[in-house]
Parts: structure tokens; C-alpha cells; sequence
């Protein structure tokens, strides 16, 4: 796990233009944080206990705009030594230190292995009893935000690889801890993946650990992931498929490029936006886009599935148009958290 500048810490910055080391430097002298110059005569160094005791990162930043935080490059080394060559590949940006800052308890939570799962039943359209898949639900219960944010939070404070990797294992892990007899659909976010063969090869190991069969998980493309480059996409969707796994596209809706994805993609299965569906029976343009959705994923032979908390009327029509299940989150099963998900500080996360 990265670690966060404490006590005891000598934390450097390299601030983009003169203009912005100014607001720096003024900053840290109305915050009485003595500072000194670097020997390369432009980075501002400060000691972290001084800096902690006047507000932390915060209110060093509180001057800078989001464009001079994301620019301002800093370093923290332990003790009152220079960075020597080693310590240069840790350089990173203020406000990806800032946010790691403000992801600590996520790091927590990781580093404890804190991550549960449920499972939402998904149903066949005609037929509400017949249960045809299993939707995984990530749980975590020592954070107090949602957890779209979370990923927000962890990309935002270079945590992406690391929380992504362990959802995935324990959403496999509680899948086969709960006994499920249906395919189950795994949520992944792509830009955690840089090269599958190496970023995905715990999953897939977890996979063979756990004796599901390979062609009852289904790893669904994160509806954030889908802007990412289409051949990034079809390379990490192949090495899935070639594996004996199904795909999915998560949540489509108006977003630029819906079709696009579905054209060039080609997954087994995808999921209709809720934006989308949530009055769909009533609202014209909503019924225009799910009509296309559903129009070519049935043209490319791909199953179609929706939330199924709706009217009856958005129900109804949804059915009539084609979609093949439904997804009932009130009968979600009851969250689990799977042992041996804790991380290190030494091990190799990307995998």
C-alpha cells in the first residue's frame, strides 16, 4: 500500500510556475510552516511535523486551483535527508496526495481486507421466479460513502489497482461461499488494468481456487470504464473471452458512443441504464434510446438486462421491446465478507 507522509517526514514540492510557488510560500508563511529551498533552487521543503500541526496538505493547497494541485509535483522522504535516485519513482502529484490523505480509511479497509459482497437475483423477464443469474454487490462497511465514490476516491488517490483487484477476488470468493448455482455477474474497472495477461491473473486464479466454472462469471465493464480506448478494451474483453469467460457492458444509456461500444465490443451480455429504463413507458425520449439499444444488441445477438425496480407500465414495455431479465435488488442476498483479502505493503498489487 502507498504510504502517506507523516511525522517525521521532510516533504518537497515542486510547484509548475513561479507564480504558483509564490502562493505556496506565502501560504506556508501565513501558516508560520518554516520552509526552506531545495538545492535544484526550486522546490519549497517542509518539515511534515510543522505542516501537520498547522492543518495538513489541505490547508497547505487551500490557495492553489485544482489545475496548480494536479501540477505541483512533491516527494515525501523519511527523516531530514535529500532524496537520493531511489526515492524519485514515489513522486507524485499534491492532489493525488492529498486525496490519498483523505482515502486513509479506505487504505485501512483495505489493508484489513474489509470488503463484502451480496448478490442480487436476476430473473427472467417473462417469469420473476426463475432465477437466471446473480448480480454481485460490493459492501463496505467502515466507509460512510457510496461506492461509485469510493472508486472516485481510490482513483483519485492512485488506490485504483489495489481496491479493484480485491473487489473482484471477494465478489468471487463469496460467490462461491454462498453456494450460488447461476452465473454471476463481476464488475471491473479497466483503467486498472494496464496489460490483463499480468493485471488479471489473480482473478482468473482466484476463478480456478474457487471451482466456479469459468463460463458462470461474467466480468462486466464498469459504466465509468466505458470511455476508455476501444482497443484497450477489446484487448482486456479478449483475454476474458479466451479464457472461457462472459462479458458484459455495465449500465448504457445516452452516454456518447453507447452503440459504438456495443458495434465494436461485442459482449455476450449488457445492462440498460436505470436513467434510461426509470420511466421509460412515459417519456419519449428515454423510449427512443432504450428502443435502439435494444434493437441492436438483439441484431448482434446480446442478452439484454435492466434493473428490475420499475412500475409495472416501465415493466411492462420492456418486456414487450425485447429485454431479455431483470435484476431485483429488494431480493438481494444477505452480505458476506470472505476471508484473506488483506493487503500488504509489500506485495505486488496490479495482479
Amino acid at each position: 500500500m502507498p504510504g502517506i507522509p507523516g511525522p517525521g517526514w521532510t516533504l518537497y514540492i515542486w510547484p509548475p510556475l513561479g507564480h504558483t510557488g509564490g502562493k505556496l510560500t506565502r501560504r506556508l508563511d501565513a501558516l508560520r510552516v518554516p520552509r526552506a529551498q531545495g538545492a535544484d533552487g526550486r522546490a519549497v521543503v517542509v518539515g511534515m511535523d510543522d505542516l501537520l500541526r498547522a492543518g495538513g496538505l489541505e490547508a497547505l493547497a487551500a490557495d492553489l486551483s485544482a489545475e496548480e494541485q494536479q501540477d505541483s509535483s512533491v516527494l515525501g522522504v523519511r527523516g531530514t535527508d535529500a532524496p537520493g535516485f531511489a526515492d524519485y519513482p514515489r513522486v507524485t502529484s499534491l492532489f493525488r496526495l492529498m486525496r490519498l490523505e483523505q482515502s486513509e480509511t479506505l487504505a485501512q479497509t483495505l489493508t484489513a481486507g474489509r470488503i463484502g459482497a451480496s448478490f442480487t437475483p436476476i430473473t427472467a423477464a417473462d417469469d420473476a421466479s426463475e432465477v437466471v443469474a446473480y448480480r454481485a454487490n460490493l459492501h463496505f462497511p467502515d466507509l460512510e460513502i457510496a461506492s461509485g465514490d469510493v472508486f472516485t476516491l481510490a482513483t483519485d488517490g492512485g488506490l485504483l489497482f489495489q481496491l479493484d483487484r480485491v473487489c473482484r477476488v471477494a465478489c468471487i470468493r463469496e460467490a462461491a461461499n454462498q453456494g450460488l448455482d447461476r452465473p454471476v455477474f463481476v464488475q471491473f474497472h479497466p483503467s486498472s488494468i494496464y496489460d490483463p495477461v499480468y493485471c488479471l491473473r489473480t482473478t482468473v486464479s482466484e476463478v480456478e481456487r474457487t471451482g466456479l466454472a469459468a463460463e458462470d462469471v461474467v466480468f462486466t465493464l464498469s459504466r465509468a470504464g466505458s470511455h476508455r480506448d476501444i482497443g484497450h478494451l477489446q484487448t482486456i474483453l479478449g483475454y476474458y473471452k479466451d479464457r472461457g469467460f462472459q462479458v458484459a457492458l455495465g449500465e448504457l444509456g445516452a452516454e456518447r458512443g453507447a452503440l459504438e461500444l456495443l458495434q465494436h465490443l461485442r459482449p455476450e451480455y449488457v445492462w440498460l441504464s436505470h436513467d434510461v429504463t426509470a420511466g421509460v413507458s412515459q417519456d419519449p425520449f428515454r423510449a427512443v434510446i432504450a428502443r435502439k439499444l435494444l434493437e441492436m444488441a438483439h441484431r448482434l445477438r446480446i442478452e439484454t438486462v435492466a434493473i428490475g425496480s420499475l412500475g409495472d407500465t416501465d415493466r411492462e414495455w420492456l418486456y414487450e421491446h425485447g429485454v431479455s431479465a431483470l435484476a431485483m435488488p429488494e431480493r438481494a442476498t444477505q452480505p458476506g465478507i470472505p476471508e484473506g483479502l488483506a493487503l500488504t505493503a509489500s506485495e505486488d498489487v496490479p495482479g
